[in-house]
């Protein structure tokens, strides 16, 4: 019997014990490598185009669409009304508000909902670069120092071609 593996790299010593217990647990094999999350990504990027591996991570499609299901959720539950409606979402690689925007697109594009929620995206100032772009204009990644919140410490998020395309 054929078996799909899983792999997930992580910057080494920088996960907290809880964090690294969800791939394990999973039955995920983790390769713990040296650097942040953005080191990973650079890596899993190479491998992903030079090798048969399928992306689950924020540059994912087909993640991105399942969580679109966020903003179809909270909309229902809402009744629809969501003119005065604010999300807050932290911003790591981007993948969650990149979901929470098209979601909102979707409902708004087919007369689902009459008006666009806020949506706020909240960086640390320690891996800050969509703050930065929303305050010039100007895109540029950063270098990341140590947080609790480490899996937020991305200097250059993947889905921020398609923050900014929503965006503008």
């Amino acid at each position: 019997k054929e078996r799909v593996e899983s792999v997930v790299l992580l910057p080494q010593g920088k996960v907290t014990p809880q964090q690294l217990s969800q791939p394990l647990g999973a039955g995920a094999r983790v390769i713990e490598l040296p650097g942040v999350f953005d080191d990973c990504m650079r890596v899993v990027e190479e491998l992903s185009e030079n090798y048969e591996v399928f992306l689950l991570n924020s540059k994912n499609p087909v993640r991105i669409n399942g969580q679109k299901s966020y903003s179809y959720e909270v909309a229902q539950q809402l009744g629809w009304k969501t003119s005065n409606l604010v999300v807050v979402v932290p911003i790591g690689n981007a993948g969650n508000i990149t979901a929470l925007m098209e979601g909102f697109l979707d409902l708004f594009r087919l007369d689902i909902i009459e008006k666009l929620p806020t949506i706020v995206g909240v960086q640390s100032d320690h891996a800050d670069p969509v703050y930065r772009w929303s305050m010039t204009g100007n895109y540029q990644p950063v270098s990341v120092t140590p947080s609790v919140a480490q899996a937020a410490m991305i200097g250059d998020p993947v889905s921020f071609p398609k923050v900014r395309n929503l965006v503008e």
